[in-house]
């Protein structure tokens, strides 16, 4: 499989290669990290390769909406799944031809060699890459008709996706279980993947067959992530307990919602939009640091210096400045 990045800005690449036992236990199940550097984006891959599958781990944290181009020199089928954000990937072939999906969700998609970017949604993403050639899916998909009908219709676009699905614990359960081996084994680890993409199938399957109740459920979630963004650009105070009183839900059922949606809870996501939207009102306004600190609520700017670097990785006055 050959996939390579290419960046619109001067970047500076460092590659991380194990030569030695401990170096490949750390790096394990991976056989590299590459790191990628410019002004507008810090990215860490994981990175492991044979001719007929690869893993890349993605790590970023970047400049609001980063583009960067990718060149596929070989069709594949790709299973991609994101932790954070959103990301959109677009045929350059077509540019009508394009695929966005968001954080907890997972989606197979069919690409034909060729020129491709993504766009990186939000301030910082971590996403699982698994590349498979075609020729290793076709045994898998007995048993498993929306594969069958994607396989035998992606010839259409250079782009083409089957659903997108919230990831649930199954799903990601199998999603450890294909990188997690004891490393010991690690000569036999291409088996492992072999041997761990049925019931990873399998899982993806199990959630296409749920999407009706997961639709429901996402529809309920985007209206929960509008009304946090309202109340938060208000600016007004966000809470468990407002959001259950605003919306027919329990607090039992809100955390189990955010948790499978995600994978973090309702408070740590709050605090993650909150500073993402400061951050924007430090990038597009004059607003001093104290007085953003204030208008949200914190004693003074040293407290928000702290909680702003602690969520962005940052500082508010560095920020400011990319």
């Amino acid at each position: 499989m050959q996939f390579s990045l290419q960046f619109r800005h001067p970047t500076t690449t460092t590659l991380t290669v194990a030569e030695d036992t401990t170096g490949q236990q750390k790096l394990f199940p991976y056989t590299s990290m590459i790191h990628y550097q410019n002004p507008l984006l810090d990215m860490r891959r994981l990175h492991y390769s044979r001719q007929s599958i690869q893993l890349d781990h993605y790590s970023t944290r970047h400049d609001k909406s980063y583009t960067l181009d990718i060149t596929a020199k070989n069709n594949a089928y790709v299973l991609i799944a994101l932790d954070e954000h959103w990301l959109t990937y677009r045929s350059k072939q077509k540019k009508e031809n394009e695929l966005t999906f968001y954080a907890n969700e997972c989606l197979l998609i069919y690409a034909e060699a060729g020129s491709y970017t993504v766009e990186l949604g939000g301030v910082h993403n971590r996403f699982l890459v698994i590349s498979l050639a075609p020729a290793l899916l076709y045994p898998l998909r007995d048993e498993f008709e929306e594969l069958i009908t994607f396989m035998d219709g992606t010839n259409k676009q250079p782009l083409s996706a089957m659903n997108s699905c919230t990831m649930d614990p199954t799903f990601r359960y199998r999603l450890q279980r294909l990188i997690d081996m004891p490393f010991g084994r690690y000569k036999d680890f291409n088996r492992q993947l072999l041997w761990q993409l049925p019931p990873l199938l399998s899982a993806y399957k199990g959630l296409l067959k749920g999407k009706d109740r997961q639709t429901r459920e996402k529809q309920l979630m985007d209206d929960v992530y509008r009304h946090i963004d309202k109340e938060l650009k208000a600016p007004r105070k966000v809470s468990i307990e407002k959001l259950c009183e605003h919306f027919p839900v329990s607090r039992r059922k809100l955390e189990r919602l955010f948790s499978a949606h995600q994978n973090r809870s309702p408070s740590n996501y709050i605090r993650s939009r909150k500073m993402v939207l400061m951050g924007d009102l430090l990038r597009t306004t004059d607003i001093s640091i104290l007085e953003l600190a204030l208008m949200y609520g914190y004693s003074d700017s040293q407290s928000f210096n702290r909680a702003f670097k602690k969520e962005m990785g940052i500082s508010p006055a560095r920020y400011r400045l990319l």
